[in-house]
């Protein structure tokens, strides 16, 4: 098995991709060049969303920036792929973000994979790191196989390639912002509370 050297075979054109999808030329397809492409790798970046654990849901990250707490783990959306039926990916962290003490769970992209790639990060650190969309989380090299894959991947349209995000009523975000933020706001309370009874 040989590594994919990425110059060659790497497109943006959906139509190169499925022209060449079972040819032993065939090619990667990502929606945008993206950033740090070189040879043998390219980075995969953090797109618009994230998989709240707590909640079950999706949730749009931050205009300031996705905050990973210490000690805490989160699911993160990158790049949307396609992948040939002659290659697979492997997933695994980048040195930037090693000494911020973000550790990226290793991963496998299977050969006809067409969807968004997920990324596990665990912040095995003190401190709260930061990521913001578009941000370098992990790294993808890819292999050739000796082979044409067997298993088939539905190919997603256009409108689900990313499902919309949940709305929700002004209640709802004051309560999810009570549950995420209450130890501080319960010292911020008492210290109204005690200005309150000292002024009266």
């Amino acid at each position: 098995m040989s590594i994919v050297n990425l110059h060659d075979r790497f497109t943006t054109n959906e139509k190169e991709f499925e022209d060449y999808k079972k040819s032993p030329d065939s090619k990667i397809y990502v929606s945008k060049k993206p950033e740090g492409l070189n040879e043998f790798a390219m980075n995969l970046h953090l797109s618009n969303r994230y998989w709240e654990t707590k909640r079950k849901i999706y949730r749009e990250v931050p205009k300031n920036g996705l905050k990973v707490k210490p000690l805490q783990s989160i699911l993160v959306e990158a790049d949307y792929l396609m992948i040939p039926d002659n290659v697979f990916g492997e997933i695994t962290g980048r040195g930037m973000n090693t000494y911020k003490h973000i550790q990226v769970a290793s991963g496998k992209i299977d050969p006809g994979f067409n969807d968004v790639v997920l990324i596990s990060l665990f912040n095995a650190g003190r401190t709260t790191v930061k990521f913001k969309t578009g941000g370098v989380l992990a790294c993808c090299f890819f292999h050739n196989t000796e082979s044409l894959s067997q298993t088939s991947f539905r190919k997603l349209k256009l409108e689900e390639r990313v499902s919309p995000l949940p709305s929700y009523s002004i209640f709802t975000k004051w309560g999810y912002f009570i549950s995420d933020n209450w130890k501080c706001l319960i010292p911020i309370g008492i210290s109204i509370l005690t200005l309150l009874h000292t002024v009266l």
